[in-house]
């Protein structure tokens, strides 16, 4: 049986028995969370059933193309385990595209990144390492090493401009950027992946590399990031992500498309060696309280707790008692309507305070970011745009003041903190604790017991 491998895996129908196809639809089979979602809703039982009803339960990723049959391109152990290794002759089509001139990673790479980068060069897969690990020093080391053309895809300009500065500052190159409306190519590409998904683009890009890198990698379930890998057939295809579990299951979707965990880097490691701060977790109860069912409406909950004035006026009190003499804090809310209302309140209780969501402008964003690193600001306000790519290493306090339900998103928030820095002291992670909510209250429980299992039960405030 001859399996074509380029952008995914390809395979003759008339080469597989029916036990066979019908084999590999259920190993690739799984559950919609649209599907699921739509059970939950806040309307009534009968009519989240009756919505769900029009929704698919299943998904699966092997599709028909004529007579071929298309898998995603990591997949070929679920193939060879049910046709069998013997059985398979392997058609590499795959692109490698070598760089004009070679590149230097201009930086001394730690150990866990040089063992990261290895494990790279082995084939494609995901480098799993918390916040402040490097994660983009380890891909670029390792596109150097590969000495291939890159394309690096990640998912907000801010992002994209952070890329193309350590791009400057560690292989000394200037990149190309695909972003909004500016469209180029050249060795090394940053590429929004809402830009590059454009089908001309795709195909202009399809090869032109030999390295495809996705930053943030547990993205790449979403539709428009499989778009476009599914279109790009280059050699080495690499993620990087410090959260690849996600919590609508679909992390099974960006094995499958990128390939399996190449490198892990753990938090503990990095503390043993003084790359991470130890935090200390403290929680605050809350007097919030609500007739809504947090249950049946999650989100209107969230709303409402997030623009309580009394609640707000807690955080605030607690924020200025702490953010004096030089240590920085980060107030993380979940709506972007709550931001104005605690930037007003801290800068009443005399503390220099901004805020960032993602309605403001990449100036406002990047003023804001700046005046934090030099020491400008008391107090930075955002939401979950601050979830990914924000690097300020003077951070101290980090108050969290929604609920987030998936571990690995509490772990990449608390992240933000923990890089040491000369001028901050040990870090401090607040949860406000809306403990007259029953399933915020839960929650609670379960994300301190997630943090004393991560960072130890003596970080945990009793």
């Amino acid at each position: 049986m001859k399996v074509v491998v380029d952008s995914a895996l390809r395979v003759a129908k008339a080469d597989l028995t029916p036990a066979q196809h019908a084999a590999l639809v259920r190993a690739l089979t799984y559950a919609n969370p649209e599907h699921q979602q739509t059970l939950r809703g806040g309307r009534g039982r009968l009519h989240a059933i009756r919505m769900a009803s029009r929704v698919p339960a299943l998904l699966c990723a092997v599709r028909e193309d004529g007579d071929t049959l298309v898998l995603p391109r990591a997949c070929g152990t679920v193939l060879t385990e049910i046709v069998g290794r013997d059985s398979v002759e392997v058609d590499d089509r795959r692109v490698s595209v070598a760089l004009p001139s070679p590149v230097v990673a201009g930086t001394e790479l730690r150990g866990y990144q040089r063992r990261a980068v290895e494990g790279m060069l082995r084939g494609s897969g995901i480098v799993h390492a918390p916040t402040g690990a490097g994660k983009t020093t380890i891909a670029l080391a390792a596109i150097a090493a590969a000495g291939q053309c890159a394309l690096v895809l990640v998912t907000s300009r801010d992002l994209a401009n952070q890329w193309a500065n350590d791009v400057r500052r560690i292989l000394g190159v200037d990149p190309a950027m695909c972003a909004g409306g500016q469209v180029n190519f050249g060795p090394i590409v940053i590429a929004m992946v809402q830009t590059i998904c454009d089908p001309d683009h795709l195909a202009s890009a399809r090869d032109r590399f030999g390295v495809v890198v996705h930053d943030e990698a547990h993205h790449a379930a979403a539709a428009t990031s499989r778009i476009v890998l599914g279109g790009l057939p280059a050699k080495y295809r690499w993620g990087v992500t410090a959260t690849p579990v996600r919590a609508d299951g679909l992390d099974k979707l960006i094995a499958w498309d990128i390939g399996p965990v190449r490198a892990k880097v753990t938090i503990a490691e990095l503390q043993a060696d003084g790359y991470l701060a130890v935090p200390q977790y403290v929680q605050v109860a809350t007097s919030f309280a609500t007739a809504l069912d947090a249950s049946e409406r999650f989100s209107d909950v969230v709303t409402a707790a997030a623009m309580d004035p009394t609640r707000n006026a807690l955080i605030a009190d607690t924020v200025a008692r702490d953010c004096r003499d030089g240590a920085v804090g980060l107030v993380l809310t979940g709506r972007v309507a709550a931001v104005p209302e605690l930037v007003d309140m801290l800068t009443a209780r005399g503390l220099r305070a901004r805020g960032i969501a993602g309605a403001s402008s990449v100036i406002e964003r990047v003023g804001a970011l700046t005046a934090a690193r030099a020491g400008e600001l008391d107090v930075l306000v955002a939401t979950t745009i601050a979830d990914e790519g924000l690097d300020v290493p003077v951070l101290q306090n980090l108050y969290l003041t929604s609920n987030a339900k998936a571990e690995g998103k509490m772990l990449q928030r608390v992240g933000r903190v923990l890089r040491p820095h000369p001028d901050k002291g040990p870090p401090v992670i607040t949860h406000f604790v809306d403990v007259r909510v029953g399933v915020f209250a839960h929650q609670a429980r379960t994300r301190k017991a997630i943090f004393a299992r991560h960072f130890g039960a003596a970080a945990v405030a009793a």
